[in-house]
């Protein structure tokens, strides 16, 4: 049961980690980068802007094409792994 937790926290990890090339870790931003803070956005908030990449009715450079190939599951998952819960 353990290598299951393990495995799946890993897993999460690795979703988003790809967030971290742009976002820096944990959404906390990089250096001198024009890329928005996600640090103190909601779950709920991440999950709408993710969303809305996805559906193409928010505009972006990347973030669309990102978003698109991620599943709503995946979705969820970076938005509760870097979101606060409030």
């Amino acid at each position: 049961m353990a290598q299951i937790s393990d495995a799946n926290s890993l897993y999460k990890s690795a979703l988003v980690a790809s967030c971290a090339n742009c976002h820096g870790t944990n959404g906390n931003g990089l250096i001198d980068a024009s890329i928005p803070l996600i640090n103190k956005l909601t779950s709920a908030q991440i999950l709408t802007q993710l969303q809305a990449y996805k559906n193409g009715t928010r505009n972006g450079t990347i973030m669309p094409q990102l978003a698109k190939g991620y599943t709503d599951e995946q979705l969820i998952t970076v938005a509760d792994q870097l979101g606060k819960n409030q």
